[in-house]
């Protein structure tokens, strides 16, 4: 490759060897339809600007958009 090793600290190091892997999903968008992820986004902007949701909720809401999703 292109990158002097010599030069790369563990951390870059590790990441190296977990992408060399092959196994790696660059993003969850890949496997999300958009419907998925306007209705993560809108969980997100939900729980950043309600003072009442509590972090278990957005969780809850979290694994039930991932759990139907498309």
């Amino acid at each position: 490759g292109d990158i002097d090793m010599s030069t790369a600290n563990d951390c870059m190091q590790k990441g190296l060897k977990i992408l060399a892997g092959g196994n790696v999903i660059p993003s969850g968008d890949i496997l999300l339809s958009p419907d998925t992820q306007n209705q993560i986004q809108e969980l997100m902007s939900t729980f950043w600007s309600d003072l009442y949701m509590s972090p278990e909720d957005a969780q809850a809401k979290y694994a039930k958009i991932i759990s139907t999703a498309d």
